[in-house]
């Protein structure tokens, strides 16, 4: 479990460095990001959080759904 963490620990690191830009750049910046020549209207800083809460409570449900099913699967394995 150790060496996995340790492999997935830097991925990890910069999927929430990557979501706290998004939402300080929605929160600081006002104005639509210019990629290419593309304009992307950015959602309000509520949108944002509010998506951002909602994913967050939605990975976690089904972290724990799986843990449940792994947790009983198990056990009677370790006797």
């Amino acid at each position: 479990m150790e060496t996995l963490l340790r492999r997935i620990g830097p991925f990890l690191g910069l999927i929430f460095f990557l979501v706290a830009i998004a939402i300080v750049h929605v929160f600081k910046y006002r104005k639509p990001v210019t990629i290419r020549g593309v304009n992307i209207t950015l959602p309000s800083p509520a949108m944002t959080l509010g998506q951002t809460l909602t994913g967050m409570v939605d990975l976690i449900l089904a972290s724990l759904c799986l843990y449940v099913f792994l947790d009983h699967a198990t056990k009677g394995k370790q006797k």
